[in-house]
């Protein structure tokens, strides 16, 4: 068998297929507003309304999360660092849209803000357990770090 035939198969994960399904609507959404917009109107209002339907979808992805929550009445399946930066830009996003007096602004991050809050009361409601139902609750940080370690000693040897 000649080995010139054998072509290697573009493989994406599931992430990487809709990372570029995003990125081609954007680029869409960019010649769409920068050649065909109709002339009279502003195309930060079109942007306006799909970055903010962005942000209610980007907002309401932990209400699966919640469930998972409720269901376990164990908060280890909440990410914290993101919960943390979700108050955090969100209440900067409130504070800009109401100096600007935008509630096109303040409205999406007043929802996001308001489910950030709730996973925060879920946390400490059901505090993460180091063990539930016999399975172990660790974070992928710490899933990890043995393999960062293991990395950082031996930098030419690939991660399992």
């Amino acid at each position: 068998m000649n080995d010139c035939n054998n072509e290697e198969l573009l493989v994406m994960t599931s992430q990487e297929r809709l990372l570029l399904r995003v990125l081609v609507f954007w680029a869409a959404v960019l010649i769409f507003t920068s050649w065909f917009y109709p002339k009279h109107s502003d195309p930060g209002d079109l942007v306006g309304i799909i970055v903010n339907f962005n942000l209610i979808v980007f907002y309401g992805a932990p209400l699966k999360t919640i469930q998972t929550v409720i269901h376990e009445q164990c908060s280890a399946s909440i990410h914290y660092e993101t919960m943390v930066m979700n108050w955090i830009t969100t209440s900067f996003s409130i504070g800009y849209g109401m100096a600007k007096r935008d509630l096109v602004i303040v409205l999406p991050n007043i929802i996001g803000l308001l489910l950030g809050i709730a996973q925060g009361v879920l946390c400490l409601l059901f505090p993460r357990q180091l063990e539930h139902d016999g399975v172990a609750r660790v974070s992928l940080r710490e899933l990890d770090e043995p393999l960062i370690r293991q990395n950082e000693q031996n930098p030419e040897q690939p991660l399992p």
